[in-house]
């Protein structure tokens, strides 16, 4: 036991710009500040929408195509859901740009790697890269609470959360912060546009859900399914020391490369059911509050 204490005590972690343990130390008041921002927000701001859109004193019905009604609760329920993750991708999103505004490498895929590995890191960074697995071990915590979903996209919301922080930990960790924090940005910027969409169609608007829903898709297909692949492959390129062989010389690499495929996988998974969803949103008149539906069908505001 005490044999383990002191190598924890004794570890440096290989990016030379983190200092052990106070920079790898933010994790946990990440993860504790996500925590209490949801609390705060949710008996402060997420009740009063939901007062708004919902009030206890009425009996409100959503339907399903199947029949099945949402009392008012579950649809409180719902919304809180889809407040609190609009509010966690959107402040992601808005600290990631602000960081890529500012730096010369941003569009320059080959400075990605550019003495590597001693590259600054502001600590504006290095919180979002513990706000950014915080949050994701955070919302590992919250997926009992998810609406109900069937096994196959429960696992593929584990999946993805558990390759999300591994990417995110080895990018802090490793020295590829530039790569790291693109890959990150890309990721958040269709997020919150899906879920202000839920909130759009909770509170009745559907047409404007609709405006909104095909932006998300837009944004996601565009991101995550072409811009995406597209970096990974100009940053194997480059990610090379000056005699050619791959940055680290370790088998660390292969590794997130394995995790990146995993990801766009799950990328064109759910790239499809959006597009499902749209022609269905197409023929249906309407969008559903979820591309992951327990029964398929759409569920639209009556």
């Amino acid at each position: 036991m005490i044999s383990i204490v002191k190598a924890v005590l004794d570890y440096k972690p290989p990016n030379p710009a983190l200092n052990f343990p106070d920079d790898l130390g933010l994790l946990p008041v990440a993860v504790l500040g996500w925590s209490v921002l949801h609390f705060i927000l949710f008996y402060c701001v997420f009740t009063y929408i939901a007062d708004l859109f919902f009030p206890k004193s009425k009996t409100t019905a959503v339907k399903s195509l199947k029949g099945k009604v949402l009392t008012n609760d579950q649809q409180r329920h719902k919304l809180y859901i889809a407040c609190w993750k609009f509010t966690h991708f959107l402040i992601l999103a808005i600290v990631g740009v602000c960081i890529v505004a500012k730096e010369d490498w941003t569009f320059s895929i080959p400075k990605y790697f550019e003495n590597y590995p001693n590259q600054p890191m502001s600590y504006l960074m290095k919180i979002y890269f513990n706000m950014q697995i915080g949050g994701y071990i955070y919302a590992c915590l919250l997926i009992p609470f998810e609406p109900k979903q069937n096994k196959r996209d429960i696992l593929a919301l584990v999946v993805h959360h558990a390759v999300t922080i591994t990417l995110i930990w080895l990018a802090y960790t490793q020295s590829f912060q530039r790569s790291g924090t693109i890959v990150a940005v890309l990721h958040d910027i269709s997020d919150p546009i899906m879920e202000f969409a839920k909130i759009i169609l909770y509170a009745g608007y559907n047409k404007l859900a609709d405006a909104i829903f095909a932006l998300f898709a837009l944004s996601f297909i565009v991101t995550r399914n072409f811009i995406f692949p597209y970096t990974l492959v100009e940053m194997e390129k480059y990610c090379r020391w000056p005699d050619n062989s791959y940055i680290p010389t370790n088998n660390i690499l292969i590794f997130m490369q394995g995790l990146f495929l995993t990801l766009e996988l799950l990328h064109i998974y759910w790239g499809y059911l959006i597009v499902q969803m749209a022609f269905k949103a197409y023929a249906d008149n309407g969008v559903s509050d979820d591309i992951r539906n327990v029964d398929g069908k759409k569920k639209k505001v009556q």
